[in-house]
């Protein structure tokens, strides 16, 4: 942890200093209120008329006017020296060398934000000096103090047996802020707000802020943003005013965002710890993403022994219908997602690793899983179709948000069972839907007859030989050429034979279209004009999904 390096950023404002001198000596604050929280860091006495040229910035000066007394006609030219060289304020003794503070010089100073204070003409430059470097070194090192106790307690966040909520909450309370942890989508994954009132209508306003500036289109030369934490932005909102950030979490999956409500405005110091702590949030999302990766081979294991087993095992579904609740009363189904990998980044398991992380994330870790090829299937404990329909529109809502575009995917689910032990009933119900075509994305095992009528051939050998001298020559031809005359004939078949949508839906000439037609009958020898040959190209695409080829269509 490195929170100590803030020290730069402890200062004084100058209504602090100015209750330095109040406590000393009789005060008065005449010009340029709206400086009051102009940050000082250091005391400088000024009485040379060129002295200004030496400020460094964030400078209190201490004056008795000399350097003005002369040049009284230029106070205003003063005044806007000291704010473009950065000065914080000026006390002025009274009476001393200035006879007046002239309204053209107080003019200036508002307008500037330069506070004029005036101070007794027999102020000691030493007591204030004093006073002010003593405030400012007890400011500093409490705030040593403080962030030596953040660090102490953020170490142990880091090897304690904690989980995600729990360091939510720690953070929460450590800091005085309200959290709350969106994932990719900005559905709340954990949230601990403060006793402070309004924190969690404040919260909602700015998830919908970020959200809606996230899909927001970038201009053409905007350059996407890599930083992990945005700047504090202040929410004036009718019920108070609040002070609100981002902070990305690093390496997690589903790009999980800490969302930071404060009733109060953040110091460096402050903003620079609540990063730590989101730096040990991300160490623990991370830890938690690794064992669930972990029971995922589980599951797998546990799946496949009861896909494989004639008998099941009475104590291996005992054992899942505890771990998951499943013992008391309810249905089943399983789902599966058939996808296409389109990644360009070189890692053909990134798509499959982020599909598991939302499965995981949507079903909490009660589920049963395995995979064959380009396709995951699921079993899990439901209510009605209802349940399944809302997984299929959260699942599509994610893959809106993988890092390298949508995937398109195609969601099957069985029939509904009382017993976990039908799961191999559950996943033949899902094979038979990946034979399915759905412009909706989901489709239910006893949508399409004829992919049920036709599943009992998938092992009928005549058949795959039928299928291989058709089907099977055009998906060969497109491996040797790369070609698309497989993904043509199903998109001419999902629309219906009708050239012009086909070709519109492949975006293609409707000429380019009748030349792979063409193609298609004379390297399977079939004849699109007749019925049956008709039929048999269309039995042999149904044949090549429920085979699992078709993930080389596009």
């Amino acid at each position: 942890m490195d929170i100590l390096n803030q020290n730069e950023e402890i200062f004084l404002t100058v209504a602090e200093v100015f209750e330095i001198l109040s406590s000393k000596m009789d005060c008065d604050f005449i010009a340029g209120y709206n400086g009051m929280n102009n940050r000082c860091e250091h005391i400088a006495v000024w009485e040379t008329p060129d002295g200004t040229d030496w400020l460094r910035g964030h400078e209190f000066l201490l004056s008795s006017g000399y350097a003005m007394h002369e040049y009284q006609q230029y106070l205003p030219m003063f005044v806007q020296k000291i704010s473009e060289h950065g000065g914080a304020a000026v006390a002025i003794k009274r009476g001393r060398y200035l006879s007046e503070f002239t309204k053209d010089m107080l003019e200036e100073a508002n307008r500037c934000k330069l506070p004029i204070i005036s101070m007794p003409r027999e102020a000691s430059y030493t007591d204030v000096t004093a006073k002010f470097y003593e405030k400012l070194f007890y400011k500093r090192n409490s705030a040593l103090v403080r962030a030596r106790n953040i660090d102490s307690r953020l170490l142990s966040l880091v090897f304690d047996y904690n989980n995600t909520e729990e360091v939510v909450v720690a953070l929460s309370s450590l800091f005085g802020i309200s959290i709350c942890v969106y994932d990719n989508a900005y559905i709340e994954s954990f949230s601990c707000y403060t006793a402070d009132g309004f924190h969690r209508e404040a919260m909602e306003e700015f998830r919908k802020r970020i959200s809606a500036q996230k899909n927001a289109p970038a201009a053409p030369d905007e350059a996407p943003n890599k930083a992990n934490r945005t700047e504090p932005i202040k929410l004036c909102l009718p019920y108070g005013d609040f002070y609100a950030f981002e902070l990305r979490l690093s390496d997690t999956r589903l790009n999980y965002r800490m969302c930071v409500i404060s009733s109060n405005a953040f110091d460096g110091q402050q903003l620079s710890a609540i990063e730590q702590g989101g730096m040990v949030l991300s160490l623990k999302y991370n830890s938690e993403e690794r064992t669930a990766f972990r029971e995922l081979h589980l599951r797998r294991t546990a799946t496949e022994l009861m896909l494989n087993s004639e008998i099941p095992n009475r104590e291996l579904l005992q054992s899942i219908e505890g771990d998951f609740t499943w013992n008391s009363r309810g249905h089943y189904c399983g789902i599966v997602i058939s996808y296409q990998d389109r990644s360009e980044n070189g890692d053909p398991d990134r798509l499959k690793q982020y599909m598991y992380s939302v499965i995981n994330r949507l079903f909490k870790g009660q589920y049963l899983i395995t995979d064959r090829g380009n396709a995951i299937y699921i079993f899990i404990k439901v209510r009605n179709n209802e349940d399944i329909k809302r997984f299929a529109e959260r699942f599509e809502m994610y893959l809106t948000h993988f890092p390298d575009g949508k995937p398109r995917v195609m969601i099957g689910a069985s029939n509904i069972y009382n017993s976990i032990k039908e799961l191999p009933s559950m996943y033949h119900d899902c094979l038979v839907t990946t034979m399915y075509r759905s412009k909706s994305g989901l489709v239910f095992f006893d949508q399409d007859d004829a992919a049920r009528f036709l599943y009992p051939l998938f092992e009928d050998k005549y058949f795959a030989s039928c299928y291989n001298k058709t089907i099977g020559s055009l998906i060969q031809y497109d491996q040797k050429n790369k070609g698309l005359l497989v993904e043509t004939l199903q998109a001419y078949f999902d629309n219906n034979m009708n050239k012009t949508e086909t070709a519109q839906a492949l975006y293609i000439h409707i000429e380019t279209l009748r030349y792979r037609l063409k193609k298609i009958e004379k390297l399977t020898g079939l004849n699109m004009n007749d019925s049956n040959d008709l039929l048999t190209l269309q039995l042999g695409m149904k044949f090549c999904q429920m085979r699992g080829i078709n993930q080389v269509l596009n």
